[in-house]
């Protein structure tokens, strides 16, 4: 969701920056399915003449935005951003660069991954559940 809002303002002209974010934003903090899709057509209907450029943007691949939406609302927070994978690939990537010349073969290399990312797959929907 950030990544699709900050693109549409990357294709905003400065003097509708605010405006469109402002928009954008309450199309992402809607509660229902039929409110964020009211609310998008609203919003291209609005700016595809002004910003055609960010509508489009706006408009590509909007639905994978909302997949969300299918889950439980007690979980929302924390599904719709990647930042605890992110974190946790930033992680392996430090580490390897760490051991790099540590490792014997390239297969050391993926077993070491593999046993992270098999860690993070059988423990990450847990975390799911934890208050932040």
């Amino acid at each position: 969701i950030t990544h699709k809002i900050r693109n549409c303002l990357g294709k905003t002209s400065y003097q509708h920056k605010k405006e469109v974010a402002s928009e954008l934003s309450e199309i992402f903090q809607s509660n229902s399915k039929e409110e964020i899709e009211k609310k998008a057509k609203d919003f291209c209907r609005k700016w595809f003449v002004k910003e055609e450029k960010a509508v489009r943007s706006f408009q590509f691949h909007l639905d994978l935005c909302f997949t969300y939406l299918d889950f439980d609302k007690n979980i929302w927070k924390k599904i719709r951003t990647t930042n605890m994978l992110e974190r946790e690939f930033r992680e392996v990537r430090r580490r390897i660069k760490v051991f790099d010349n540590s490792f014997n073969s390239p297969e050391s290399i993926n077993n070491y991954h593999n046993t992270i990312f098999d860690y993070l797959n059988n423990n990450y929907p847990a975390s799911l559940h934890t208050k932040s």
